[in-house]
């Protein structure tokens, strides 16, 4: 009688667990910060994205910009900036929605971004990832 409770818990922990771990292709990632800029002032309330000009890279990186225009990238975390793979990435400045931030801050506008910087197929914005620590900052005209 007691082997069908361990034999159904043999089949269901891998199962459970099998998403817990951290996966062999994650590479090496390097802390990233920075600031955009329009014209001079800061963007509020957008998303900054890496995205590799090599496949090879892996995964595109992504940050949320803040209300100062500074930002912190990620990579592999939903939960802290880990900051990006080493190498040279196109970058998309995705405008504020209530879709990615929710609710925006009272007194807050969004900063409007210009059509170009949205995607990285149309940006002209390109940035280096070097081993170590990374800022970089960021001009929109």
């Amino acid at each position: 009688m007691l082997r069908k409770p361990w034999f159904l818990l043999a089949l269901v922990f891998p199962i459970v667990f099998s998403g817990c771990k951290k996966t062999p292709s994650n590479r090496e990632v390097h802390p990233v910060k920075g600031k955009v800029t329009l014209d001079g002032e800061p963007v509020r309330l957008a998303v900054i994205y890496l995205e590799p000009k090599d496949p090879a890279i892996g995964n595109e990186a992504k940050g949320y910009i803040r209300e100062d225009g500074s930002f912190a990238i990620r990579t592999y975390s939903n939960a802290d900036d880990d900051g990006a793979v080493a190498g040279e990435y196109k970058v998309a400045i995705v405008p504020y929605s209530n879709t990615l931030y929710g609710p925006k801050p009272d007194g807050v506008d969004p900063t409007p971004i210009p059509e170009k910087y949205r995607n990285a197929k149309t940006s002209d914005l390109v940035v280096r990832i070097e081993p170590g620590d990374n800022k970089l900052n960021l001009r929109l005209k």
